[in-house]
């Protein structure tokens, strides 16, 4: 009878390790991605900057990029400039509502 329940238990216990190393190995993949996928986020995010800061500092370098993107993707540019139209428009009307809501110092 004893032998019956360690035999049991012995079992379980191999189980749940198997279960366990494949859980391991499932998130050790699931991690993978989202680092893959941060890496990138934070290299777009760098790029930008610098893209940011060279337009800054030259504006003829920011018409060439602008004019690159529109002869090679004229219908994005358009996609991407009424959605910065509507994005603006949005901002000017939540503007008033949220100075409303700061606090006055």
């Amino acid at each position: 009878m004893a032998s019956d329940y360690a035999d049991r238990l012995a079992l379980r216990r191999e189980t749940l390790l198997l279960k366990i190393q494949a859980q391991r190995q499932l998130l050790s993949l699931q991690t993978q991605d989202v680092g893959e996928q941060i890496a990138f986020a934070e290299w777009s995010f760098q790029a930008g900057q610098q893209l940011i800061r060279l337009v800054r500092h030259k504006p003829l370098a920011g018409i060439a990029v602008v004019a690159g993107i529109v002869a090679v993707k004229p219908a994005r540019l358009l996609n991407w400039l009424g959605t910065s139209f509507r994005i603006w428009k949005i901002w000017r009307q939540m503007a008033p509502l949220l100075k409303q809501d700061q606090p006055r110092s």
